[in-house]
């Protein structure tokens, strides 16, 4: 499997992905453009197997997600 299934951007600096990596688990992961550094690696659950792509609710969470780790790190 190991495709991506799902990126997006923030700030202009951090690249978000969600990587197939079984059936119904992917990685979610942070990138850090400005330092090159990964900031998280964490599995997340994938609805209905994503046979024809990402559910939505998914991306919601994914999206929810990076928000939530990146406003939390920026305030520490």
């Amino acid at each position: 499997m190991n495709a991506i299934l799902w990126s997006g951007t923030l700030d202009n600096r951090y690249e978000c992905t969600v990587e197939h990596t079984s059936q119904y688990k992917g990685q979610l992961r942070i990138f850090d453009n400005q330092t090159n550094s990964i900031l998280l690696i964490e599995e997340v659950g994938i609805s209905y197997g994503a046979t024809f792509g990402a559910d939505m609710g998914d991306v919601s969470d994914w999206q929810n997600r990076c928000s939530e780790f990146i406003d939390t790190m920026a305030s520490s």
